[in-house]
């Protein structure tokens, strides 16, 4: 679209100050300006959320947020369109905690594009009518098994 957002996302991040006995950062802030306005973007290690700002784009096609753990949910439910772009299962795999689960929301203006190569898709996608997201189950020859949960407004490929 002619009115979308693209975000290079960089973060300063004192490793000193921020640290905590496991070694993760506490609190990462990540900001994007578009002419004087500044959407944030906030994560910290005790919310397990990741919260997406109005109009971004997320590319995991580069190494910028290779820093995420434990995530459970990528929220993009905010009425504006985002997307995420160039994320793979094994980002999936890298980013979520011991579950491996993961559920992204959004709404009808947002776009997923999930790179799924290397992993096999083990068990039919399933919608939950109640909650309106969509399973899919998948697993990589390693063993390793991602469990995606994803709200059905969101427009994906790659799945």
């Amino acid at each position: 679209p002619d009115d979308a957002v693209t975000a290079k996302i960089e973060m300063d991040i004192d490793r000193e100050a921020g640290n905590d006995a496991d070694g993760y950062v506490d609190n990462i802030v990540f900001s994007v300006e578009e002419s004087s306005d500044t959407d944030n973007i906030e994560y910290t290690d005790t919310d397990t959320v990741f919260d997406v700002a109005d109009g971004i784009d997320l590319d995991f096609s580069d190494d910028t947020l290779d820093n995420l753990h434990d995530i459970s949910e990528i929220n993009m439910d905010n009425g504006s369109a985002n997307s995420i772009d160039g994320i793979t299962l094994d980002d999936i795999l890298e980013m979520t905690d011991d579950n491996n689960t993961l559920t992204i929301t959004g709404d009808d203006n947002d776009m997923l594009n999930i790179d799924t190569n290397g992993w096999e898709q083990t068990t039919p996608a399933i919608t939950n009518a109640d909650t309106g997201m969509t399973t899919y189950e998948y697993a990589n020859t390693s063993g390793d098994i991602i469990t995606l949960n994803i709200d059905e407004q969101i427009h994906s490929t790659g799945m």
